[in-house]
C-alpha cells in the first residue's frame, strides 16, 4: 500500500488555500458535508490542519504510518468505552478533564510519564545505551538519552492527543455526550505546611482572557498556530513560556495563576451513559494500556531515537503493570 500523495512531501510545513490544494491533489473544490468527507479522506495519507479556506500540510505518512492509522478506529473506540465506565461513577451529568487526566485515567501512560516529562534530569540515570557492544562515554551517553527523551515525550503527547480528541468525536457522533475545549488553571500557593496547588474550571471571562494574553505572545514571537510552538528553538521555546507565564499572573481576572492545561468539558444524560456501561463493563482495561505501548514500539516516529532506550522509556513511562 504506497502513499499516491507522496508527491506532497515537498509542502510539509506549508499552508496552502483551499484550491490551490485541490488542485495539486487533483480534485474537485467540494461544499459542505462533501468537503468534509473530502477532508477526512485525505486526513488518511497526511497529518493536516483545517482552517478558513486553508489546509497546513504538517507530514505526508509513510506506508507503516498508514497502518498504524487505518487501526486507530479500533483503538479510539476502546478509550471510548473507558471514558463512558468514568462518566457512569460521576453523577454530575458533566465533566471537565484535561489530556493528562485522560492519559491517567484511562491507563494510556503510567504515574512516572507526566513527572519525567517536565523533570527529565531526574530519570537520566535509569537509562543505558549501547554501540558496538560498548557503552557510550558517560557524557555523551546522557546527551543522547536527554535528547531521545524530548523525542519520546513529543511524539508520544501528540498520538495520545490525536486519540483523545478521536474518542470524545466518536462518543459525539453517536449521541452520547457533547463537548467543548475549555482550560484548567492553577495557582500555587505557600503555606506554613509547605506548598499546595489550586485548580480553576475556566470560565467564559477568562477563557477569552486567557486566549487575548496566548494570541499576543505568538503575536510577539512570530507564531502562526499552536503547532508552530513545537518547532521553535529550545530557549526561544522557553522564553515563550516564560513570558505566558508571567502575563498570566499579572491578570486578575486569571486569578494570578501561573499554569493552564488544556482541558475538555463533557455534558451528558444518565441514562444513555448508564446503557453504554453495562454494555462494556467486562472489558479488560489492561488492553488499554498494552495497546499502546505496542503503538509506541512500532510508530516509524519514534526510529529517530535509539531503539534500546526507546524499549526502556516505553517500560518505564507507559507500562502500567510494573
Amino acid at each position: 500500500m504506497n502513499n499516491p500523495y507522496e508527491y506532497m512531501k515537498k509542502y510539509e510545513h506549508q499552508t496552502l488555500n483551499y484550491d490551490k490544494f485541490c488542485d495539486l491533489m487533483g480534485e474537485s473544490t467540494q461544499e459542505g458535508k462533501k468537503k468534509l468527507t473530502q477532508f477526512k479522506t485525505w486526513s488518511n495519507y497526511m497529518n493536516l490542519e483545517k482552517g478558513y479556506n486553508k489546509i497546513t500540510i504538517y507530514k505526508v505518512y509513510n506506508v507503516d504510518e498508514m497502518l498504524l492509522i487505518s487501526h486507530n478506529v479500533k483503538f479510539t473506540e476502546y478509550i471510548a468505552d473507558l471514558i463512558v465506565m468514568y462518566l457512569a461513577s460521576n453523577k454530575d451529568n458533566t465533566a471537565t478533564l484535561t489530556y493528562r487526566e485522560f492519559a491517567e485515567y484511562f491507563y494510556m501512560v503510567n504515574t512516572k510519564y507526566y513527572k519525567a516529562k517536565y523533570k527529565k534530569n531526574e530519570y537520566m540515570d535509569n537509562f543505558k545505551i549501547q554501540s558496538n557492544m560498548m557503552y557510550y562515554p558517560q557524557e555523551e551517553s546522557r546527551q543522547r538519552v536527554y535528547s531521545d527523551m524530548g523525542v519520546f515525550f513529543n511524539i508520544t503527547d501528540t498520538i495520545i492527543k490525536k486519540i483523545i480528541k478521536n474518542a470524545l468525536k466518536s462518543l459525539k457522533n453517536r449521541g452520547i455526550i457533547v463537548y467543548s475545549d475549555t482550560f484548567k488553571i492553577y495557582k500555587t500557593i505557600a503555606t506554613k505546611d509547605g506548598f499546595i496547588t489550586k485548580t480553576y474550571i475556566c470560565d467564559e471571562e477568562q477563557k477569552k482572557e486567557f486566549l487575548d494574553i496566548r494570541k499576543s505572545m505568538m503575536r510577539k514571537y512570530n507564531i502562526d498556530t499552536l503547532k508552530d510552538i513545537i518547532y521553535l528553538p529550545y530557549d526561544i521555546r522557553n522564553d515563550y513560556f516564560d513570558d505566558l507565564k508571567t502575563a498570566m499572573i499579572k491578570s486578575d481576572i486569571l486569578k494570578h495563576c501561573s499554569r493552564y492545561a488544556n482541558a475538555f468539558t463533557i455534558e451528558y444524560g444518565d441514562e444513555t451513559v448508564e446503557y453504554e456501561y453495562k454494555r462494556i463493563a467486562s472489558e479488560n482495561r489492561n488492553s488499554i494500556n498494552n495497546k499502546m505501548q505496542y503503538r509506541l514500539l512500532t510508530t516509524k516516529e519514534l526510529d529517530i531515537i535509539n531503539n534500546a532506550l526507546k524499549n526502556q522509556f516505553v517500560n518505564e513511562f507507559i507500562n502500567t503493570e510494573k
